[in-house]
């Protein structure tokens, strides 16, 4: 079962999607998609898709939903990541609770069919057909 990082342009959220497809039919599905249904959200992509977050993005909302943490500090806390460099990256917990990254897994954007792309590790892009 194939597992792809999926960026949705529309509402500037990252997932993961769990296809339970094998690399053929993936990439068959892919290509004859209509991405009119999925331009708002993949939820509904066949299989599963959870969304995924970025360290940085966790660490101000983890921050923001604490009401004993001052904006202030929080604002600096921000600036702090950014001139460090903390590094960004994207995880996801599994429904036992086990935390994974994104580390070479296919990867898709998803948008229109004119920008909307799959890709395999180490291969090249595969757009959808108009």
């Amino acid at each position: 079962m194939i597992k792809v990082f999926l960026e949705e342009e529309y509402g500037y959220r990252y997932w993961v999607w769990e296809t339970g497809m094998d690399a053929d039919a993936l990439i068959a599905w892919w290509k004859g998609m209509n991405t009119n249904t999925y331009f708002f959200s993949p939820v509904g992509l066949p299989g599963k898709v959870i969304q995924v977050w970025d360290n940085i993005d966790h660490a101000m909302k983890s921050m923001l939903d604490d009401p004993n943490i001052p904006y202030e500090d929080i604002q600096a806390e921000m600036v702090r990541l950014l001139k460090e460099g903390e590094k960004s990256g994207y995880w996801w917990a599994d429904e036992n609770g086990i935390t994974h990254d994104t580390t070479g897994m296919w990867a898709a954007h998803l948008h229109m069919e004119d920008d909307s792309w799959l890709k395999p590790p180490s291969e090249e892009r595969v757009y959808v057909n108009p």
